[in-house]
């Protein structure tokens, strides 16, 4: 019986890692369109790498050159999640959320700051975000209040959450903007899980960068 338990996890772990793009037919996200401002901000690239200041939480060996950028966290703790031990990220779960992680930026040419995070169809939750002057969650956001873990003007819902049986990379721009010359917090704080509207029994949360430009 333990063997075939261990089956079971090594195929729902190959399966929520698969790359489905290689089927036949291969699974396509739907195309979006991209202006020539759009395009010339996310997708040329120069000299070999995007433009912006990339804070990279995916990268084994890339701890020296963040680990000052992240002035507070609590209850986030950067690893590998996956059976490889090769996937890193700052990863928060707790089902009653409230976890809170702070990265000091500086505006790019651009005033835009973009969030990368893992999407599942399991276990997964939501995280707010917002940009202030602060260190702490001043705030008090993800702290169970329904009316708070919502989009507004000033926080971002950062949701974690889809349909389809893998985990994969999600790109995000926050509404509020980081101008050239602005020195400014990064804050996510992951909120308290929602039973109605989850799979699985956890409420993770996994941070794989940040990008300003």
């Amino acid at each position: 019986i333990g063997g075939g338990g261990q089956g079971i996890a090594e195929e729902e772990d190959d399966a929520a890692t698969a790359d489905f793009t290689m089927d036949e037919p291969p699974t396509l996200r739907d195309p979006l369109y991209l202006s020539p401002e759009e395009d010339d901000m996310y997708v040329n690239i120069e000299n070999g790498k995007r433009s912006g200041v990339a804070v990279d939480f995916s990268d084994p060996n890339g701890e020296e050159s963040w680990k000052n950028t992240v002035v507070a966290k609590e209850g986030w703790t950067w690893y590998a999640d996956n059976k490889d031990e090769d996937k890193y990220g700052f990863i928060a779960n707790g089902i009653d959320g409230g976890q809170h992680i702070a990265v000091s930026l500086s505006g790019g040419e651009h005033g835009r700051v973009e969030v990368s995070y893992v999407v599942s169809y399991e276990n997964f939750g939501i995280a707010l975000a917002w940009l202030d002057q602060s260190i702490g969650n001043v705030r008090g956001l993800c702290n169970g209040k329904e009316e708070e873990n919502q989009r507004t003007p000033k926080h971002q819902l950062l949701n974690a959450i889809w349909d389809q049986p893998a985990s994969v990379p999600k790109v995000e721009i926050l509404d509020q903007r980081l101008e050239a010359g602005e020195n400014k917090t990064l804050h996510i704080c992951l909120a308290p899980r929602d039973d109605a509207k989850r799979k699985g029994t956890e409420n993770k949360f996994k941070l794989l960068g940040v990008r300003v430009f």
